[in-house]
């Protein structure tokens, strides 16, 4: 597989730290919003409850990877293989999957309470799948713990296994690991289907539901990390590949199980930022635009205006000649029309600047024309 303990121990505290941040963010949407339920409350709690199961989990299972690895560092690959079977490795193991399983009990409570809370405000006989996937989640769960504290008798023998009992260590056992494994997946796919229903009974829009769709199916990517995990893990425990790499691949795949269903449950929630932030775009857009459009009419008024006041000023003066009498006119373009025609055609509002090009000598043409004088 190409992995060792450090590999997967970056993996798991990477989505573990994504993990906490997708719950903070999500509880700061929730403050945000004028109505927050007590379902909606409960599935937030419930939710940080199963991140902290994980993060323990992660906690523990990291002390035995990187131990692990420094064992097989120092003594070789064969020696290692049996340093898995010591007995504080195989206790702390244990009590990793144990709140690896927890975690994912919890997690799948809160979507359970989520959707609760979505069905109370529906009216509609759909109502009937909360209840049904709430009661294989109990019993899926219920099972896998009596499983997990009952299969291998006495308790201790799961971390002290005499070689005696097949059935110890209890995740090492075959069929315990499929039990827990169905269990899990069946929980997966009966939580998975509840919100598509929610979806068909919410009267919105074909793209509104496209997209809740999409978000949603996101989960189908922790049961595939569930499936895979079965597969491989279930292969190899088959074939009594109780090897380092077999835990590696074991936790990874777990971890990305779980992390895939927390990223699932918070996306949703996600939606609130993106809707402001478009929001926010489409005001300034708005803003600018009308703006705009003010400082064009402004502008056109002005340009009205002046127009509306251009003046000619003429003088003329006469002198005699040696042929008549010598005509000069002046004709001046006053100041305020001297403006209007440095004003700016764009739809900006540049007459209030004060430029001194815009307060320039006005404009003089001479005129000279010669007048005979009568006979």
């Amino acid at each position: 597989m190409g992995l060792d303990g450090k590999v997967v121990v970056i993996v798991k505290l990477t989505t573990d730290f994504a993990a906490v941040c997708c719950c903070i963010l999500r509880w700061y949407i929730l403050r945000k919003q004028t109505r927050n339920t007590t379902g909606n409350l409960l599935s937030h709690f419930l939710l940080a409850f199963s991140i902290l199961c994980e993060i323990t989990a992660t906690i523990q299972s990291t002390t035995v990877l990187l131990a692990g690895d420094r064992y097989i560092k120092e003594h070789g690959i064969a020696a290692g293989q049996l340093y898995l079977l010591n007995e504080q490795v195989l206790k702390v193991t244990f009590f990793a999957h144990l709140f690896y399983y927890l975690a994912e009990c919890v997690l799948k409570a809160a979507y359970l309470a989520f959707y609760a809370d979505l069905y109370s405000r529906i009216q509609t006989k759909r109502r009937l799948a909360i209840w049904i996937a709430t009661s294989i989640w109990a019993s899926s769960y219920v099972s896998a713990f009596l499983l997990l504290f009952t299969y291998c008798s006495p308790f201790e023998r799961n971390w002290k296994p005499d070689g005696k009992d097949p059935r110890c260590p209890v995740l090492f056992n075959v069929t315990a690991f499929f039990v827990l494994a169905g269990a899990n997946i069946l929980s997966d796919i009966a939580i998975l289907v509840v919100p598509l229903l929610i979806i068909g009974a919410m009267r919105l829009g074909r793209t509104e539901k496209i997209s809740l769709v999409l978000v949603f199916s996101i989960g189908m990517m922790s049961i595939a990390a569930s499936v895979f995990r079965a597969g491989i893990v279930g292969h190899r425990f088959i074939t009594a590949n109780h090897t380092w790499d077999t835990v590696w691949v074991w936790m990874l795949w777990s971890h990305a199980e779980m992390f895939f269903g927390v990223l699932a449950f918070t996306l949703p929630s996600f939606r609130y930022i993106f809707l402001r932030g478009m929001n926010k775009v489409a005001a300034t857009s708005r803003q600018l635009g009308y703006g705009s459009r003010i400082s064009a009419t402004r502008s056109r008024n002005k340009s009205q205006k002046l127009q509306s006041t251009v003046e000619l000023e003429s003088t003329s003066s006469k002198s005699p000649g040696r042929d008549g009498v010598l005509v000069q006119t002046t004709v001046t373009l006053k100041e305020e029309s001297r403006a209007h025609m440095f004003q700016s055609e764009s739809q900006t509002d540049l007459t209030g600047v004060d430029d001194a090009r815009q307060r320039a000598v006005p404009y003089e043409w001479r005129i000279d024309s010669a007048e005979r004088s009568p006979l």
